[in-house]
């Protein structure tokens, strides 16, 4: 699993793509104008290579930077020191006296982390947010295909990143909707097998026997793995089921789009888009997700794979970072 979702990441960390993107942020500033903090501090998530992108923005920047790794994280934050000469930041709290601290991890952590600032630092915090597919249905999609992109949005890094899908919305027909709940159900047990993510910790499968016993009383369950797809009558309200586990809401046309997602727009983050290129409801479905809120939207099998000038949580990547002066 960590070697093809690193293969995803390299989208993201190309460095060329991420100096582009950075010029493209700055250029509308005066050089001699932007002030530089002293000292950003990063403070990681415990999934991999979550946190890099802002690291690199620094290094391209020339800002003094700290990591402060997860437990789980140690052997990567320790690479990515090595190789770029950034101190950890492992016991000392350095980042409690940082003037810019950039961290990503929940709502809670957010706030713990926010108490613990000097005043006057400048937050840059990433929370929690989710991710959902739609699939926009015609004679010209092919179910199986767009099922086995969107199984790997989901079991890759066993659906714990907010680009982790959880739900999908099909537009169509309730034989297709079955149809494709079948396909995706098995499509999830091929992408465990070969992300070798086929276990689980004792915790984490007490609590699956469960979720899937309350599934089992409320509709079919679609899918032999240890996810699976779970059709439902109520809107997608952003929850993770179980791992690995899809819930499937139907609809009849897009105008039933905004009543089948109940999450608050600054929860959402990525949304995969299945629809032939040639379908005339594309800019409408487009338009669609990005006013519920999703900050990006992809191609099934692209939501773990940001491009470098992909805005975080819909937000500039380094403007906050910066004091823009105003000389004599």
């Amino acid at each position: 699993m960590v070697r093809e979702g690193f293969a995803l990441h390299h989208r993201t960390w190309n460095p060329d793509a991420l100096a582009a993107a950075l010029h493209t942020e700055l250029e509308a500033l005066d050089p001699s104008r932007i002030i530089l903090p002293n000292h950003v501090a990063h403070i990681w998530p415990a999934l991999p290579g979550a946190g890099l992108t802002p690291v690199l923005f620094g290094l391209l920047l020339g800002v003094n930077q700290t990591i402060r790794p997860s437990h789980r994280g140690q052997n990567f934050a320790a690479l990515v020191s090595k190789l770029s000469g950034i101190e950890l930041d492992n016991e000392t709290n350095r980042w409690q006296t940082a003037d810019v601290v950039v961290v990503s991890g929940s709502d809670d952590t957010l706030k713990a982390v926010r108490q613990q600032l000097r005043p006057g630092a400048t937050l840059v915090g990433y929370g929690h947010r989710v991710s959902f597919g739609l699939v926009v249905d015609s004679a010209a999609l092919d179910l199986d295909a767009i099922a086995a992109d969107l199984a790997t949005d989901c079991v890759m890094w066993h659906q714990q990143g907010c680009f982790s899908l959880r739900a999908v919305v099909f537009c169509g027909s309730e034989h297709r909707s079955r149809e494709f709940a079948g396909a995706l159900g098995n499509a999830i047990e091929l992408a465990e097998q070969r992300l070798d993510a086929t276990h689980l910790d004792d915790a984490t499968l007490g609590q699956r026997a469960q979720a899937l016993g309350m599934a089992r009383f409320t509709s079919p369950v679609c899918g032999r793995g240890l996810g699976w797809v779970q059709p439902q009558t109520t809107p997608f309200q952003g929850r993770q089921i179980s791992a690995h586990v899809v819930s499937l809401h139907r609809i009849e046309s897009l105008a039933e789009l905004e009543q089948a997602v109940d999450v608050p727009p600054h929860q959402l983050q990525g949304a995969a888009l299945a629809i032939a290129a040639t379908d005339e409801r594309y800019a409408l479905a487009s338009e669609a997700l990005l006013r519920l809120g999703a900050t990006r939207v992809c191609r099934p099998g692209e939501l773990q794979a940001p491009p470098a000038g992909w805005r975080h949580d819909g937000r500039a990547n380094v403007l906050e970072w910066l004091r823009i002066g105003q000389p004599p």
